[in-house]
């Protein structure tokens, strides 16, 4: 995983310009997309791209995105801190890679 100099928004900007329109949220039933009524496990989701951004007191913010297996395609954010967050990285760690890490 490689840092980058771009910002988050930016990140952001350039991945929804390139076809990662949804949102997708996290609780501990899953990832869910923002606006709808489901509910994606690991094994329904692929992870395209990671970018990761820190700044001088070590503290950041990851951007994954994601398609599902139907082909929808989304972002979700998360910061390195906090419990949840924590969950989520490791939900992260079963959803299968298919490109490189940015």
């Amino acid at each position: 995983m490689a840092s980058t100099t771009k910002t988050i928004p930016q990140i952001c900007s350039q991945l929804i310009r390139r076809g990662f329109a949804h949102r997708f949220y996290w609780d501990s039933t899953g990832l869910h997309l923002a606006g709808g009524e489901r509910t994606f496990l690991p094994k329904q989701l692929y992870l395209l791209e990671h970018h990761r951004v820190q700044d001088e007191e070590q503290s950041g913010e990851s951007v994954y995105a994601l398609q599902t297996r139907d082909g929808l395609r989304g972002l979700i954010r998360s910061q390195f801190e906090g419990f949840s967050d924590f969950r989520l990285r490791k939900f992260m760690d079963r959803v299968r890679v298919i490109t490189q890490t940015h």
